[in-house]
């Protein structure tokens, strides 16, 4: 090989080769560039599910919930086509616990869709999941959450028996 080592001034030992043979190599390797070519869409597909690095939304959702997370959870709700009645109560949980100034917005957004969602509520039915929603940023949150998910998930169950999806 046409190299001679020398040393660099910072002490570390370089290889050089003689002016003649980068002129010959770069004679002898004169190469067209080759053209970029893409193996798939820069765009998704309409109506296809993105997937980051982190893995599709609702994985991503799930564990922000798991984690406490509250802008990366209301972030990845956005991204959702639509979150269940019992996701969107998770995140109103933690909305509640972690960020007190969005937490009146959040409770009433959820509060309409259970009415919307439950076939048939009651006034005492709506006034429950009122007071209990009124009562999650304060000392009862285990009791009023509890109440909630029961009546979330009987929203939902009298929901499918009537074939609504």
């Amino acid at each position: 090989m046409f190299s001679r080592r020398s040393m660099t001034p910072c002490g570390r030992i370089s290889c050089k080769r003689s002016l003649g043979a980068w002129s010959k190599q770069a004679e002898s390797e004169a190469v067209a560039p080759r053209p970029v070519r893409v193996a798939w869409p820069l765009r998704p597909r309409e109506g296809a599910p993105t997937v980051t690095s982190q893995g599709r939304p609702y994985s991503i959702f799930k564990r922000a919930i798991q984690r406490r997370n509250v802008v990366a959870a209301v972030t990845a709700a956005r991204e959702l086509p639509q979150l269940t009645l019992l996701d969107a109560l998770e995140l109103t949980l933690l909305v509640a616990r972690k960020d007190p100034a969005r937490f009146p917005r959040v409770a009433a957004r959820w509060l309409a869709r259970w009415l919307e969602e439950h076939p048939e509520p009651t006034i005492e039915e709506a006034a429950l999941a009122a007071s209990c929603l009124a009562a999650l940023p304060g000392a009862g949150f285990g009791e009023a959450a509890q109440t909630l998910k029961a009546t979330a998930e009987r929203a939902s169950r009298r929901r499918r028996e009537r074939g609504v999806a």
